[in-house]
């Protein structure tokens, strides 16, 4: 969901209530299930007032400040202060293991394995020496299903806050020296 960039603007239709602009944004949030819908847009999703709990936020007649949106705005920044910290720590810690780069959206970021660590060993090898050593970080080349694929790893950082991400690649960085 593009609500969940860390950089950059997020998408028109979560930041702007514009009269041309029809909004339908669902999802699920961790203290309530979150709904977005235009009023005078809506059309057939008019009726979800009719049976939308009042206690769940009817975000659309809160404006921009509705709790949904100070929810996106809150967790936009905590996810790019993690986003920072992870490849902080992977710079630090990884040096000659692992490569990753900003990505201005998502809660995950790719790190490449080194020229040298794929002459080691293949990501799902490195996978299961970070779960020895109580880290996850999922191998990228599960998720082919066609061609060759790549080999890294998927680190999850939305999670966790700056000092576990910074211990988790120390962990992971001493697993694989």
């Amino acid at each position: 969901c593009c609500a969940w960039m860390v950089s950059g603007l997020p998408c028109c239709s979560v930041t702007r209530w514009s009269p041309g602009c029809r909004v339908l944004f669902c999802d699920t949030f961790v203290r309530w299930p979150g709904l977005i819908v235009s009023r005078r847009r809506a059309g057939g999703f008019g009726q979800v007032w009719s049976w939308w709990p009042a206690s769940h936020g009817r975000s659309s007649t809160q404006g921009p400040h509705g709790p949904v949106l100070a929810s996106i705005r809150r967790m936009r920044r905590a996810y790019s202060t993690r986003q920072k910290a992870l490849l902080a720590a992977l710079a630090a810690e990884g040096q000659g293991l692992l490569v990753a780069k900003p990505d201005p959206a998502g809660m995950h970021l790719i790190a490449k394995l080194t020229p040298d660590l794929a002459g080691r060993m293949t990501d799902r090898d490195v996978e299961a020496r970070g779960a020895e050593a109580g880290v996850i970080a999922r191998a990228l080349s599960n998720y082919y299903t066609e061609g060759p694929p790549q080999q890294g790893l998927v680190l999850g950082y939305a999670g966790f806050d700056e000092a576990a991400l910074a211990a988790g690649v120390a962990k992971l960085a001493a697993a694989l020296r």
